[in-house]
């Protein structure tokens, strides 16, 4: 957007705008240009909608939302400075990655990681029955998001480990 002697909100920036206001914020991502990576900006209002943020970032990047939850063997570049990308080695031994929105779905994540790797891991939560990895392994039945969902723990299993699982912090 063209600078008009001050930054108007929901625009795109390729130099940090200056709030008008205390109360404004200022988010950035990157883009690559003719394989070049570029940090875009956007002025945002008080309590601005992070959906409607997301879509002109979207935009921006050519991409959609779509772009979360996908399994690439490339980094992937961030749609929003909160996402988070989780990586693992596949059955090949190929680097693997996923980029996920902030508050991202535990649940999907291990489901699309083990249907690339077919291997259930202690302490994550899935949404089929894991087979078991050693005799004596237990597998619980937990509620989450309203639903139950399985997890595959050793005989002497910690219950931090499980919260943690849960709350997908392993």
């Amino acid at each position: 957007a063209a600078y008009k002697g001050y930054f108007d909100t929901w625009l795109v920036y390729t130099v940090k705008p200056v709030p008008k206001y205390s109360s404004e914020t200022v988010q950035s991502w990157t883009k690559v240009i003719d394989g070049r990576q570029t940090i875009r900006y956007m002025l945002l209002p008080t309590g601005y909608d992070e959906n409607l943020f997301r879509e002109y970032v979207n935009k921006d990047l050519g991409t959609s939302s779509s772009a979360y939850y996908t399994i690439t063997t490339t980094y992937p570049t961030y749609i929003a400075k909160t996402d988070k990308v989780y990586t693992w080695r596949s059955r090949d031994n190929t680097i693997k990655y996923i980029l996920l929105p902030e508050k991202y779905d535990v649940l999907k994540r291990n489901d699309l990681i083990y249907k690339d790797t077919g291997v259930f891991e202690y302490y994550q939560i899935y949404s089929s029955v894991p087979t078991s990895k050693n005799t004596g392994d237990i597998i619980l039945n937990l509620e989450y998001n309203n639903g139950i969902v399985y997890m595959l723990v050793p005989v002497d299993y910690d219950n931090h480990k499980v919260n943690q699982g849960l709350a997908g912090l392993l």
